[in-house]
């Protein structure tokens, strides 16, 4: 947060951080059909991809969102994010299932 002083009085505003101002990528949400726009979408919203490869059909895009790895799958032709796989132990796959 800034302190702003106006006119004798401080004023507490808030003002938007770089991790407030990221996007996480959702189910059934279209990225792109092709590594380069893939690439493009997630860099833009904070991730960091460590690789895209294609596998079946599908985009697989391993990337990192603050400290945490994960995989997402995307349709080649749609470019329609197909599941999402957080790399911890435990954790219960988000697959869209339309």
């Amino acid at each position: 947060m800034k302190a702003v002083a106006v006119a004798g009085f401080m004023a507490i505003i808030p003002l938007p951080s770089a991790a407030i101002a990221s996007k996480t990528v959702t189910l059934g949400e279209t990225l792109g059909n092709n590594e380069k726009a893939i690439r493009a979408v997630l860099v833009s919203r904070g991730y960091v991809v460590s690789e895209i490869e294609p596998e079946h059909g599908k985009l697989e895009a391993e990337v990192i969102l603050d400290g945490q790895e994960m995989e997402i799958v995307i349709d080649a032709l749609s470019g329609r994010v197909l599941e999402m796989e957080l790399d911890t132990d435990g954790y219960r796959d988000q697959k869209d299932h339309d």
